[in-house]
């Protein structure tokens, strides 16, 4: 039973009630749980009342969904939603397709507690058009709309098909017709496939792997991420490396934060780098962006809009870059109630 007093807003999605608490001192507000299925998040009142425009856009609230869940999914309970993260995640594109259904197929998963489980989502009804019947999603299933990072039914239905097309569900109905999801050998094979749990401690680092950037990592990069409390990942120092892209993106998924560097040689940009930070993005994993000074007016378009941390040396680079990792990646630690 939920005390009533602990009653309030959610502060993404304002039409939707929430569990949470209320700092006056601080003028915080710490949401524990949301009808609209968000997760845990911090947020400050100033903050909160922005987002309870009318004019906010939908697929920003959307977006700032996947964030928090992605974050909580990262081991932080109360990942804060700042006017840093607004904006950082107001440049970000909308997930594509493929990885809103592969969020949608882990939920499923996930709330599995045994193979072979039946999972109640909603009621088939008549919809009196030429396809017949239909799924009707139910209030209660509002957590499908978030992990699918959906603004409608009409759209976690789209995908819901998709996943049953892909046999990797399979949809039903009780004596009751209700509408009921299950997932099959190969969802569960899938999800494997695709989801890996991140080490708490692990920083990855992507840059350009020149002699020349020696000095940058082993003086500027690498000091700065251990004495901030983290192992380094180079995936070219990785000891008895396979095939390097697939350990890259393993890395990569495993990794609590990356550290993506932009300088670049004469031949150019390097094209590894933006694909590694942004397949982190894509996964919700903090990017740290860094490029020394005389490179800066050579920054592609599609990261240019990210504060890097612009250095000169490798000692300016390290305390930068140890300054940035203390103030933005939250240590996992323990869940404590309020």
């Amino acid at each position: 039973m939920v005390d009533p007093s602990r009653l309030i807003t959610c502060s993404i999605w304002p039409s939707h009630q929430a569990v949470g608490d209320k700092d006056a001192l601080s003028g915080s507000i710490f949401v524990e749980s949301s009808l609209r299925g968000v997760g845990s998040y911090k947020i400050h009142e100033d903050v909160a009342h922005r987002l309870q425009r009318q004019d906010v856009d939908g697929r920003l609230r959307a977006r700032l969904t996947t964030f928090v869940l992605d974050q909580n999914r990262l081991g932080e309970k109360w990942p804060e939603i700042n006017e840093s993260v607004l904006e950082h995640v107001g440049q970000r594109r909308d997930l594509p397709a493929h990885e809103r259904a592969d969020r949608l197929l882990r939920f499923f998963a996930d709330s599995t507690t045994a193979v072979g489980d039946v999972l109640d989502i909603g009621d088939w009804e008549d919809n009196g058009l030429s396809r017949g019947w239909q799924v009707h999603l139910r209030p209660g299933s509002w957590a499908t709309l978030s992990w699918s990072e959906s603004l409608t039914w009409d759209e976690a239905l789209f995908l819901i098909d998709y996943l049953v097309e892909q046999k990797w569900v399979k949809l039903g109905a009780s004596d009751d017709l209700a509408a009921e999801i299950k997932v099959t050998v190969e969802g569960f094979r899938r999800v494997a496939a695709s989801v890996t749990v991140p080490d708490a401690n692990q920083g990855f680092v992507a840059m350009w792997f020149d002699s020349s950037m020696n000095s940058v990592f082993d003086d500027g990069i690498l000091p700065a991420i251990e004495s901030a409390g983290y192992t380094v990942m180079r995936i070219d120092r990785k000891p008895d490396v396979g095939k390097i892209d697939d350990e890259t993106i393993a890395e990569i998924r495993r990794s609590r934060f990356v550290v993506a560097d932009f300088t670049q040689g004469d031949d150019g940009a390097r094209g590894s780098v933006y694909f590694e930070a942004g397949f982190a993005e894509g996964l919700g994993i903090p990017v740290i962006y860094t490029c020394r000074s005389d490179m800066v007016d050579k920054l592609h378009f599609d990261t240019r809009q990210y504060a890097h941390i612009v250095w000169d040396n490798p000692e300016e680079l390290s305390q930068m870059l140890k300054d940035r990792i203390n103030a933005r990646i939250v240590p996992i630690l323990p869940a404590t109630s309020l």
